[in-house]
């Protein structure tokens, strides 16, 4: 499940490592927009892989880089 907590913690990072590298907060939340929207298409776009990845971590609760690797790669 998510937690809002987690997302926040995640929304946190990500705006600091773009506080780092923006002059203003208008580029920071036009960068932080792009992200989202990338990440929303990316989304969509790998929709049956992250199914797959989620049903194999609902089996076992962790995976190794390489098998979730092989899950994420095999309807390429």
């Amino acid at each position: 499940t998510i937690r809002k907590h987690d997302v926040k913690d995640d929304v946190d990072r990500v705006m600091r490592v773009l506080s780092e590298f923006t002059a203003s907060n208008e580029e920071l939340e036009a960068y932080f927009n792009l992200l989202r929207i990338r990440t929303r298409q990316l989304i969509a776009l790998k929709w049956d892989a992250v199914r797959h990845l989620s049903r194999a971590l609902c089996e076992r609760t962790a995976l190794s880089g390489a098998e979730a690797r092989r899950i994420i790669t095999a309807d390429d």
